[in-house]
């Protein structure tokens, strides 16, 4: 088979081909089948008929062939890629997770020192915000943007993927704590620095904050290290946004992080039976004082 580029005309083919019968038939968008047949004595041979019909079928089946080939791949590529951002999908980045993961603990087994796993999650700061004052179509913008930037920032063999929402991901298999620190900050600044414009032409400003997990120090498994990355990240937010926070840097407990929903809503369900029951007895409380992290 030729392209069509080098085989644009009979005359076109005649250099390939020398002094022979052929018969070209398109069996792809950008593609030829030649067929040639030799004659004696330099003379050219010819395709019977039954030959040409037997090869115009062989091309139908080809092009068949090719055609669900190309259509396989493009819906492979669709199951694991989040459409609007062109980044590995939700599904994708936890099963890249799991495989590295996997690879950490093999090298465990083996005695095999020195291997690391960082996991970054970042987060469009203030995105609700911009969302109802632009528009969900300049949403769709920064996201975009942001997947820009991060592809930009990593290196060839790191996993970015948007992990929900305007929260992406990025495994980095082979990085320590501080490798993964540079890294983080590299992503940083050039979601700050990306020219973002509202739809009237105006440049906007986007900032991200970030939290970053490493195995082994911050545990081996995927939950354990998403976790941590999330505690950091939770860290990040309350401490001014636009920052990088690594789980190594904060000292707030994963689990009161992790259950700061369900803490809040049994403070809830408790303020509401005291309401209740105010009528009948004095409510009774432990820690008067106490107050809920804020979100």
């Amino acid at each position: 088979m030729t392209s069509r580029k080098e085989a644009t005309s009979d005359g076109a083919l005649i250099p390939l081909l020398g002094p022979r019968g052929y018969l070209a038939i398109p069996i792809a968008e950008d593609g030829l089948l030649i067929v040639t047949r030799d004659g004696r004595k330099g003379r050219p041979g010819t395709l019977r008929e039954n030959e040409v019909e037997a090869l115009d079928r062989l091309a139908h089946h080809a092009r068949l062939a090719i055609a669900n080939a190309r259509l396989h791949a493009h819906m492979s590529e669709m199951a694991i890629t989040d459409p609007l951002t062109g980044l590995a999908n939700h599904g994708e980045m936890q099963a890249r997770l799991a495989f590295e993961c996997g690879r950490l603990q093999r090298y465990a087994t083996l005695r095999a020192a020195g291997h690391h796993l960082s996991v970054i999650l970042l987060d469009i700061d203030h995105f609700k915000k911009f969302n109802d004052r632009f528009g969900h179509q300049a949403g769709d913008a920064v996201l975009k943007g942001v997947a820009a930037a991060l592809k930009g920032a990593v290196r060839s063999f790191d996993i970015a993927a948007r992990y929900g929402g305007e929260e992406f991901a990025v495994i980095l298999p082979e990085t320590t704590e501080e490798a993964a620190r540079e890294i983080a900050e590299r992503i940083r600044r050039s979601v700050s620095m990306y020219p973002f414009a509202s739809e009237d032409g105006k440049s906007v400003r986007v900032t991200a904050s970030v939290g970053i997990a490493t195995a082994p120090e911050n545990g081996s498994t995927p939950a354990a290290l998403i976790k941590q990355a999330d505690a950091a990240l939770y860290h990040s937010k309350e401490e001014g946004r636009n920052r990088v926070t690594h789980a190594l840097d904060t000292e707030r407990p994963v689990a009161r992080v992790l259950s700061m929903d369900s803490t809040r809503r049994r403070r809830e369900q408790g303020a509401a039976r005291a309401r209740a029951g105010s009528r009948r007895a004095p409510a009774r409380s432990s820690h008067p004082r106490r107050r809920t992290p804020p979100v």
